[in-house]
């Protein structure tokens, strides 16, 4: 099936967070639910603050754990907010799987983004440019990467315990 919004798009088709199975669309708004976001336009400028506040917590209560690194977003750039993204390295002493099982044990809810890298799904893999010696840089931070949660209801309370959910674990 198409898009009728956009009849060219293809994008994949997931099984799970972790599996894509087939090309397909990533359609995921109807005209109701497209017209809800219209209205709720108007709240984007208070929703943008909460988010920089919540980031800013992440940022002071992550800054000197070993291991985790916050990504930056360049000046000349403006912030979409609407993802808050770590890359866990070895310094840490446990994998961004570990520290996503640890999460999702206490009821916290991250992602693996950007993961599988799409040269794995099975419509490419057999592509030379798909092949991980091409791609060593992609393979290494794909293991690294994950997204905590990150949305305007989000308390500075719960940003700090997320944080020390995470010091938890280190090693």
């Amino acid at each position: 099936p198409r898009s009728t919004l956009f009849p060219y798009t293809t994008l994949f088709r997931s099984k799970n967070e972790e599996e894509v199975v087939m090309p397909g669309i990533n359609g995921k708004m109807n005209e109701v639910q497209a017209a809800v976001g219209l209205i709720n336009l108007r709240y984007i400028d208070e929703e943008r603050e909460k988010r920089r506040n919540i980031l800013d917590a992440y940022r002071k209560y992550l800054a000197d754990i070993p291991g985790i690194k916050i990504f930056e977003i360049p000046d000349n750039i403006r912030n979409s907010y609407q993802y808050f993204v770590i890359r866990i390295g070895k310094e840490f002493g446990r994998s961004r799987d570990e520290v996503h099982a640890h999460l999702k044990e206490r009821n916290v809810h991250t992602r693996k983004y950007f993961y599988p890298l799409c040269s794995e799904y099975s419509c490419y893999k057999h592509l030379p440019s798909a092949n991980p010696e091409n791609l060593p840089v992609a393979h290494k931070i794909v293991k690294e990467v994950l997204c905590l949660p990150f949305y305007g209801g989000l308390s500075l309370e719960d940003v700090k315990s997320i944080c020390l959910m995470i010091r938890e674990l280190q090693k």
